[in-house]
């Protein structure tokens, strides 16, 4: 099975953890730091580190599949409506991906850096995703040089 194919399985899999985590929730679970939040529920981590193995396994993997796995990566979040909390974890998931990128064709990290750029504005970038866009830049030999140029240096 190829890896992006995995990686659909371990989504579609964490959509169902996420929708049975709801049905056993109550109204007040993590209500002023009582309880529970959703946040705190196990199919978060176990998602991570499904992830974090199949990324391992990228890295012996030939160059095309773990391209398609940084694609299948990189756009989860984007793809179907995900609750906040969930939409946040798919995106905290792609720190995963950077030891990855070094990996992946000039082509292969240029077509994911537009991507990225186009998809999430600099203003709506996270840490995590302004990382992965600097290492896909790096490795398709584009150079942020003059990208902000009022920036001081």
């Amino acid at each position: 099975m190829a890896l992006a194919d995995k990686f659909r399985e371990i989504l579609a899999e964490y959509r169902a953890d996420l929708a049975n985590m709801e049905k056993r929730r109550s109204p007040t679970d993590g209500l002023l730091g009582f309880g529970r939040g959703r946040g705190d529920d196990p199919c978060h981590d176990s998602l991570d580190s499904r992830t974090a193995a199949l990324l391992r396994e990228a890295q012996e993997a030939p160059p095309e599949e773990g391209a398609a796995l940084m694609r299948e990566l990189l756009r989860a979040p984007e793809e179907g409506a995900w609750p906040e909390h969930a939409y946040l974890m798919l995106i905290a998931l792609q720190r995963h991906s950077l030891g990855l990128i070094s990996r992946l064709s000039a082509a292969d990290a240029e077509e994911l850096a537009a991507w990225q750029q186009k998809t999430y504005p600099f203003y709506r970038r996270l840490p995590v995703q302004k990382d992965v866009l600097r290492a896909l830049k790096r490795q398709s030999g584009k150079s942020e040089q003059g990208a902000r140029s009022w920036k001081r240096k």
